[in-house]
């Protein structure tokens, strides 16, 4: 088994000073009592392949939970881009598919994704190299390498950057920043973590997931 080097990205005492007003409020709202329940839904599901699952998967977490808005919706802009291509972040050097990007999205404005998601069933370990042909980086890796190929031309200083990546088995959440790979890293869990322990979780609310611009 490999070893867990898990590092917080975070310190818990920074998140609780900077968001104990607004984690009050979400607390008092109500809003934690559904959030489980649609964690538990989500655990009870049959299906729990990778690409079975993807649709229910960005339905549940990123529109119903995070409240980001997807295509299609008669809205001027969006916020969801499934399989994203990005050049140069395939394992050769080729082009590469993000299972999901999140930006603001629409109109004149440019295609540049503030998050980059990969997306692995339960059974796929986030730091194991995957078995299949042409590709055997771990899903850490992978999301590396579309998050930096994705930074690939930028100059730094534009407003709207690539910065954030999701990895996840549908059951454990990894938050990463860009430069912070692999071993710096927000962590959730839902069977076998804080979901099973019970404990109360910002994870739920909008405001800590990557805000898009």
């Amino acid at each position: 088994m490999a070893q867990d080097r898990f590092k917080p990205l975070l310190d818990r005492e920074f998140l609780k000073a900077e968001l104990h007003y607004e984690f009050r409020d979400y607390r008092d709202s109500g809003q934690d009592i559904a959030l489980l329940a649609r964690i538990a839904d989500w655990h009870r599901r049959d299906e729990k392949k990778e690409t079975r699952a993807e649709a229910s998967f960005i339905q549940r977490f990123f529109v119903e939970t995070w409240g980001y808005r997807e295509d299609g919706t008669g809205a001027d802009s969006f916020h969801l881009k499934p399989k994203f291509a990005i050049a140069g972040a395939g394992q050769t050097g080729n082009r590469g598919e993000a299972d999901l990007a999140v930006g603001h999205f629409g109109g004149a404005r440019p295609v540049i994704p503030q998050v980059v998601c990969e997306f692995k069933d339960v059974r796929s370990g986030l730091d194991k190299p995957q078995n299949r042909k042409g590709n055997n980086r771990s899903p850490v890796q992978q999301a590396k390498d579309y998050l930096w190929n994705a930074r690939r031309g930028l100059f730094g200083n534009e407003p709207v950057q690539p910065r954030f990546a999701i990895v996840t088995d549908m059951n454990e959440f990894r938050l990463y920043w860009w430069d912070h790979f692999p071993d710096r890293y927000l962590r959730f869990k839902i069977d076998g973590g804080d979901h099973g322990r019970h404990r109360r979780t910002r994870w739920g609310a909008r405001s800590t997931t990557p805000k898009v611009q």
